[in-house]
């Protein structure tokens, strides 16, 4: 960027490196790339309910998460809808969003062999290759004349041994799947085990084609990894082609959004002596949705649940038997979205806002 302090920070997706001045000459680091991830704060819509009633708070957040502040804090409900618990007064709560990105998985090196199949079987050729940024090498391929079992090895500058994979490869083009977890480091190489060819090939090498012909190095990602050579030279391209580079998924989680359940006294002006008796749950509800009324004493009970449009998708008249008085409402066949519950009998009504998820 220019700057010339210790750390920066970085707000755009690119290719950064830091030059540092010796005392006879200037050194230049290998190349970080950074990819900046948007996550804008959820939108969250508040509730207005009538005291010591439950207000039931949305978000626009896929991956939400509800807090009791802030910062910090206690994580008190994940998902787009959030119930409170009853309340006497106006309470704030705080939403963030969590958002996963995996970006398609790419592919480097050499894509196809090139040139004659025959090389020196006691050869055990390898991939020098340097890694920037962490990912799984998932996938290579290889071509050979001969099956048998090889050992495939991903190694360290200093020569150890990291991970391994055994596998079984047939005569002609294989595709072998490796999941090697790839670190941040130069000096890696990809490469046989040279004692398990001998066992199962009576060769110091693979005997797996290498190219002679098209070979340029380095083979790269710009920012990920970096093919710079074989363990033979330049000239030569050893064993394992077309490279499937698996990135790993990155959790970007936003800023806090506050939204506030207001309690309005006025509501219970005109709400039926029964209302403070109703319990509904639970909510959001995704199979059935439990009504309970203490203390009901009148003749009917008219139910009906509308979406957010205001169309009735549910409709019913219950004859309550008890004064405390139960029943529920299959609500799976509905599309997920924001729905009002209506209570109605002589006395009054009250509306109640559902979540069905």
């Amino acid at each position: 960027t220019g700057d010339t302090t210790q750390s920066i920070a970085i707000t755009t997706t690119g290719q950064y490196s830091v030059t540092t001045q010796g005392l006879c000459a200037s050194f230049t680091s290998l190349p970080f790339y950074a990819v900046v991830i948007p996550n804008d704060p959820p939108v969250a819509t508040p509730d207005t309910i009538a005291p010591n009633q439950s207000a039931l708070l949305q978000t626009n957040g896929q991956n939400a998460n509800w807090y009791d502040a802030p910062a910090g804090g206690t994580l008190l409900a994940t998902g787009s809808s959030f119930q409170t618990p009853p309340l006497d007064a106006n309470a704030t709560y705080w939403v963030s969003n969590t958002s996963v990105y995996d970006l398609a998985n790419q592919f480097v090196g050499m894509v196809d062999h090139q040139g004659s199949q025959i090389g020196d079987p006691e050869l055990n050729g390898g991939l020098i290759f340097d890694c920037f940024v962490p990912f799984r090498l998932a996938r290579v391929k290889v071509y050979t004349n001969k099956a048998a079992e090889r050992k495939i090895d991903l190694m360290d500058a200093f020569g150890d041994v990291l991970q391994s994979k055994t596998v079984n490869i047939p005569v002609g083009t294989t595709v072998i799947d490796l999941g090697f977890d790839i670190p941040v480091g130069n000096g890696f190489q990809l490469i046989t085990d040279q004692t398990v060819n001998q066992i199962n090939l009576g060769t110091g090498g693979p005997q797996l084609w290498r190219s002679g012909l098209g070979v340029v190095y380095p083979y790269e990602l710009p920012g990920v990894v970096r093919i710079v050579n074989s363990n033979l030279g330049t000239t030569r391209y050893y064993y394992f082609f077309n490279w499937e580079i698996d990135y790993y998924p990155v959790e970007c989680v936003s800023e806090r959004t506050p939204v506030t359940a207001v309690v309005d006294p006025t509501l219970h002006t005109n709400a039926p002596e029964w209302a403070a008796g109703t319990s509904i749950y639970p909510n959001p509800a995704s199979g059935d949705l439990h009504v309970k009324i203490d203390n009901f004493a009148d003749e009917h009970l008219l139910v009906s649940l509308r979406n957010a449009q205001g169309a009735e998708v549910y409709g019913a008249v219950t004859l309550p038997a008890a004064e405390a008085y139960a029943f529920r409402v299959d609500v799976s066949r509905y599309p997920k979205g924001i729905y009002w519950l209506e209570l109605a009998s002589e006395r009054g009504s009250i509306r109640r806002k559902i979540a069905i998820q």
